[in-house]
């Protein structure tokens, strides 16, 4: 539970400012003025998002989220390269999950849906993974007082 709400704000802080910029810069474009092409949005955001957090892995040693939070949340590099892993398939399965939906139910409907679709995922995520990732990890907090 220690990293649940750590995890949580961070990662919801991240998505709704890459959210906001992305609205910021391109909200007279096609997919933004168009409602066929909205229904794509999170699908925009969501998977490069995923793939470069997938890629960071290699580039950066042990990861985009480490450079970002590591010092502050005292965890092991193993972890930190299972948590850019963990939360980027979590981005792409929300993705896919918001697609299906935006293509079966009607617009008014799917804009309720994505968001609730995304902070239940989110939250899910943020109290079952971080602190299944910091018991397996040699070397975390989490680790130490197990033992």
């Amino acid at each position: 539970m220690k990293l649940a709400w750590p995890i949580f704000w961070r990662v919801l802080v991240f998505l709704t400012g890459l959210s906001v910029f992305v609205y910021l810069t391109a909200k007279n474009s096609a997919v933004f003025l168009d409602p066929a092409l909205a229904t794509w949005i999170p699908m925009l955001i969501l998977v490069p998002l995923a793939v470069m957090l997938l890629l960071s892995r290699g580039i950066a040693r042990n990861g985009l989220l480490r450079l970002l939070w590591g010092e502050r949340l005292q965890q092991s590099d193993l972890f930190w390269r299972r948590l850019d892993a963990s939360v980027g398939a979590l981005f792409l399965a929300l993705a896919g999950v918001i697609t299906v939906v935006s293509n079966n139910v009607p617009a008014k409907l799917w804009a309720v849906l994505s968001i609730a679709i995304a902070l239940l995922g989110l939250l899910a995520f943020a109290f079952t993974v971080p602190e299944w990732l910091a018991a397996r990890s040699p070397n975390s907090p989490q680790q130490s007082a197990i033992k």
